[in-house]
């Protein structure tokens, strides 16, 4: 329901601006997060829903805004990525394909950004061939795409701002703000998922700009409630029970919060599942136990 609500939007907008085509049936989205990581984010839900209402998507993977760290993960991550930007165009779904553009994550410095336009313009204007593009509507999660709309020709540009990224950790600041400031007035329709957020844009002086708060995929967890017996190790963990299933950081989670809300309520269980640390190392409460 709310990416119709979208849908509509856009091709509102499109009326208002005085282009009465009908929206375009393809869509660059330039995504935060890779197509096969384990935590599926906004970035691959939109995708899929809008290739099942027919639309032909390009996801193009994360070009690593936060600047990786001599760790397991990234390094392993950049591996995975080297392989799949040697692999190339892939496709994962009824016209959904995905692509790895071989950037340096080093957005803080003005040649690797120089570098990397060339690069993605270079590929894309490949891959939009192959794939007969047209036109398309350019959907982008990443501030600092705004520049491709003119280069690629694309007749749309949307920008689904689902978190503040200056505030993420590793992220070059003040390259995020600038992208901001020039999203906003290059962008033709900003979503927004929170008011701090929609707050913002309207301050840069958006032209048109929506709140969408995230939402949950209810269909999907209302099935543990049928999934059968409890799990052995959940089990063993009184009721009642307070869950949380994703990334685990500072970040992500008010540690403080939980803590002091545990200790005021002894009697209610906290089980939190997911890889602690994916944008950082956790800075929380040391008597926070896993």
């Amino acid at each position: 329901m709310r990416l119709n609500e979208q849908t509509r939007l856009l091709e509102a907008t499109r009326k208002h601006g005085g282009n009465a085509r009908e929206l375009p049936r393809q869509i660059i989205l330039f995504s935060k997060a890779d197509w096969d990581h384990g935590l599926w984010t906004n970035d691959q839900h939109t995708a899929m829903r809008l290739a099942a209402r027919g639309f032909q998507i390009l996801y193009v993977e994360s070009l690593g805004l936060r600047q990786p760290a001599l760790r397991t993960r990234d390094i392993k991550r950049i591996g995975r990525r080297l392989l799949g930007g040697i692999r190339g165009l892939r496709q994962v779904r009824e016209g959904l394909w995905v692509f790895s553009p071989l950037v340096m994550p080093f957005h803080q410095y003005e040649t690797a950004r120089r570098l990397n336009q060339k690069i993605l313009e270079t590929c894309l204007r490949y891959m939009l061939r192959r794939l007969h593009f047209r036109d398309p509507i350019l959907w982008t999660y990443n501030p600092l795409m705004f520049f491709l709309k003119e280069i690629l020709g694309a007749s749309f540009l949307v920008y689904h701002c689902v978190d503040d990224l200056a505030a993420v950790p590793g992220t070059p600041t003040n390259i995020v703000l600038e992208a901001d400031r020039s999203m906003a007035s290059s962008a033709d329709v900003i979503f927004t998922t929170s008011k701090p957020l929609l707050k913002t844009f309207l301050t840069l002086g958006s032209r048109s700009i929506y709140y969408f708060p995230n939402v949950a995929d209810f269909e999907h967890f209302s099935k543990a409630r049928l999934a059968g017996p409890i799990p052995h190790d959940l089990e063993s963990i009184p009721a009642p029970r307070i869950g949380f299933v994703g990334a685990v950081s500072s970040y992500k989670l008010d540690f403080d919060l939980i803590v002091g809300v545990a200790e005021r309520r002894p009697d209610w269980h906290w089980v939190i599942i997911g890889p602690w640390g994916t944008e950082e190392p956790i800075q929380g409460p040391t008597h926070l136990s896993k």
